[in-house]
């Protein structure tokens, strides 16, 4: 027997008085936003492949703010190693 089972919903999450909870109104927050992937294709020679190179890839890519509702976009770099030997769907 749960004592605290009048102030649970049947999936036991709590209906009322917690800070976290509903408290402060957090049923009515929105839902967070569902950020998208980042796909990025590469255009690559035969003889990088062959002998293996490096090439700086620059994106622009969403980032959650510290709040976890608001987003931004930024852009951001990186840098991607063809090895020697390497297929064409990786």
């Amino acid at each position: 027997m749960n004592p605290f089972f009048d102030i649970c919903d049947n999936t036991g999450l709590e209906l009322e008085g917690s800070v976290f909870g509903t408290a402060f109104g957090g049923l009515n927050e929105p839902p967070a936003v569902q950020l998208s992937d980042i796909n990025i294709t590469l255009d690559v020679t035969l003889k990088e492949f062959y002998n293996g190179s490096r090439k700086t890839v620059t994106y622009e890519r969403q980032v959650v703010g510290l709040d976890g509702r608001t987003v931004k976009n930024e852009f951001s770099s990186i840098d991607v190693y063809i090895r020697p030997g390497m297929l064409e769907s990786t």
